[in-house]
Order: structure tokens, then C-alpha cells, then sequence
């Protein structure tokens, strides 16, 4: 007798936002949160292990903490003390990622809300493609570690 197999989606629904701004990581927090109507607070930093250099770097994450809502947001640095987390984005300050499903009208609402935000000086969504795997970042507890 054959045994039923168990099919499992390990795909993710997600949409990112290179964002552009000189601006401490807080200070875009506090206006995404403004502006969106979200309440993205500080998480466990994602530590960076770097191999060829023998040296670890912490990136800052900021994420929603509301479990009412179906998509969840999330904010991480691009760039701190000097490192990048994903260098082939070097020239990209922070990702905003929304995790979930959205209706294009919940997505060109938030592309128009990052334009009114003053701090942030450019933004693209950018392409899945451009980001497999994203969503490690998205989980990543300072106890679990990514390697360069």
C-alpha cells in the first residue's frame, strides 16, 4: 500500500522596497509607521557572519508585531558601520518587505505613501527575482547566522 505524500508550498508571497534615505534607521521607522499606520518596533538584531574577513556585523531589523493583521512588515538595514547585507544593493539604505498577499490598490497605496514621506529620498520595488531567499532575513534571529 502506498504511503500519501504530504505537498508542501514552501513559496512566499512578498513585495520589497529598496529604500534610499540618510536618515537613522529609527527615524524611517517612525514615519513608515506614521504614514502607513503600522507599529514596526525594534526585533533581535540579524547577526552577519563574514568568513573571509573573520569578522561579525549586526544589521537592524524593525517588524510589526500585530497578529490581526494578514501581512506583516518588516524593515531591514541595508547598511551599518560600514557593511552591506546584500552587496549587489550597495547603493540601497534600508528594505521595507511586505510579507503576504496585497490587491494592487493596497500596493499602489503604499508606493504613494512612501512618496510622501520627506526622509526618504528614493524608493523602487524591487524585482522577486532580485531577492530568492529573502525571506531567511525575514525569520533570522540574532542565534541564527547567514553567511557571506
Amino acid at each position: 500500500m502506498a504511503k500519501p505524500l504530504l505537498k508542501v508550498d514552501n513559496k512566499y508571497t512578498f513585495y520589497v522596497f529598496g529604500i534610499i534615505s540618510s536618515s537613522k534607521d529609527y527615524r524611517v521607522c517612525h514615519f513608515l509607521n506614521k504614514e502607513l499606520k503600522l507599529n514596526l518596533s525594534p526585533q533581535e538584531e540579524i547577526l552577519i557572519e563574514n568568513k573571509k574577513r573573520i569578522q561579525n556585523f549586526m544589521m537592524n531589523r524593525f517588524s510589526n508585531d500585530n497578529s490581526e493583521v494578514i501581512s506583516n512588515f518588516h524593515l531591514i538595514n541595508n547598511k551599518y558601520n560600514g557593511e552591506v547585507l546584500i552587496k549587489s544593493m550597495k547603493n540601497i539604505d534600508f528594505f521595507f518587505i511586505i510579507e503576504g498577499e496585497l490587491l494592487k490598490s493596497e500596493l499602489t497605496a503604499i508606493e504613494q505613501s512612501l512618496k510622501q514621506i520627506d526622509i526618504i529620498e528614493h524608493y523602487f520595488k524591487a524585482e522577486k527575482k532580485e531577492f530568492e531567499g529573502i525571506e531567511h532575513l525575514i525569520f533570522e534571529t540574532a542565534d541564527n547566522k547567514k553567511t557571506n
